[in-house]
């Protein structure tokens, strides 16, 4: 859970105050943080919550993948009668059954569901508009990736009228705020190699951890903004279950990450995505195997 999907949620809340915001267990650490900030404003449900629950509708923000949405359909005593999804991921394939998909062409979920609560004329507080805010800057890469569209821009502006705090956003988006994350960075740039695959030039790392931990993707955006590469991939070895992380980022609009990730379940963008693979497998060589095969030429 990123600050987009937390941005969607408490938009989603507000445009649909017949449903109950769940947050999920996994949560990336500028969510905690906004969640203690703001747990007052925000009296979101967990998965203890839901337990047994035979909810009649459901709605899904910031992704269409069934597996990102497996915990909270374990909890539920039923399947939802209905099933109403808000995404920006356009590149991936939509596997919940029987749902609705209301596509979004926005570089941020939270851009298209505040424009929704616009036109809507939702009310919003300043704390919710911070929140998704900062779902918008984080999810565009400060307005820089190259999914970035006029509409987030439209949807800053309105948050901004409704009081949304920057200085809020800047804190939600300082760099590595913990000490593991520094020592991650460090590990990442120490081991990167540069390789060129069908005419692209690919910085990779593999370091490992001992366990599972909140925040490696926002480490990789780290490395990524301060290296002058055009896609960066590196996969992370999770020791204590033998699972394995990769996360990728691209500059180069020919070199579409999801392809690359396809056989290793990857989620996301063309030019931001992961995969989180939960057996042991070879994915080192897996990985340069795809990259010896997939990329379309420079």
């Amino acid at each position: 859970m990123d600050l987009d999907c937390l941005g969607s949620l408490v938009l989603a809340g507000a445009l649909f105050p017949d449903h109950k915001p769940v947050r999920s267990r996994l949560a990336h650490p500028a969510v905690k943080e906004a969640l203690t900030v703001f747990a007052y404003e925000l009296p979101l449900l967990s998965l203890k919550d839901i337990k047994g629950a035979a909810p009649s509708s459901l709605i899904v923000v910031d992704t269409r993948t069934k597996s990102r949405i497996r915990e909270f359909l374990d909890a539920f005593g039923d399947v939802p009668e209905s099933i109403t999804i808000y995404d920006h991921h356009r590149n991936e394939e939509a596997d919940i059954p029987g749902a609705r998909l209301v596509n979004s062409l926005h570089g941020a979920e939270s851009s298209f569901l505040a424009l929704m609560c616009r036109e809507a004329g939702t009310k919003l507080g300043p704390d919710a508009a911070t929140i998704a805010l900062a779902g918008i800057y984080a999810d565009t890469g400060n307005f820089t990736h190259n999914t970035t569209t006029p509409g987030d821009f439209e949807a800053v502006s309105w948050l901004m009228e409704r009081g949304a705090s920057l200085k809020m956003v800047r804190r939600f988006l300082r760099p590595l705020r913990e000490p593991s994350q520094a020592d991650l960075f460090h590990r990442i740039l120490g081991n990167l190699s540069w390789r060129r695959f069908h005419g692209h030039v690919v910085a990779l790392s593999r370091v490992g951890l001992e366990e599972q931990t909140a925040g490696v993707a926002e480490v990789v955006d780290r490395v990524f903004a301060d290296e002058p590469v055009d896609v960066l991939i590196v996969l992370v070895d999770i020791r204590d279950k033998g699972n394995h992380l990769v996360i990728g980022r691209s500059r180069k609009e020919r070199f579409n990450l999801l392809e690359v990730l396809a056989t290793l379940g990857g989620h996301g963008h063309i030019a931001a995505a992961s995969a989180f693979i939960k057996d042991d497998r070879d994915v080192w060589s897996e990985l340069l195997q795809q990259l010896e095969s997939v990329p379309v030429d420079a």
